[in-house]
């Protein structure tokens, strides 16, 4: 998935397979969040994996 993500030029390049876990702790890190500060995280996070010419 992160393969063709990059390839689709959606995924940031530098993001690799040895960012995923730090990126999934901090998941886990809101997950007990009241629900807006979690959408709110988990927004940023997106965002900032996203390609840059991808971004709104």
């Amino acid at each position: 998935m992160m393969e063709k993500a990059h390839r689709d030029g959606t995924l940031r390049a530098d993001f690799g397979p040895d960012d995923l876990h730090p990126l999934l702790l901090s998941v886990i890190g809101v997950a007990h969040a009241a629900p807006e500060a979690r959408r709110r995280m988990v927004e940023f996070i997106l965002d900032g994996l996203r390609a840059q010419h991808r971004r709104p």
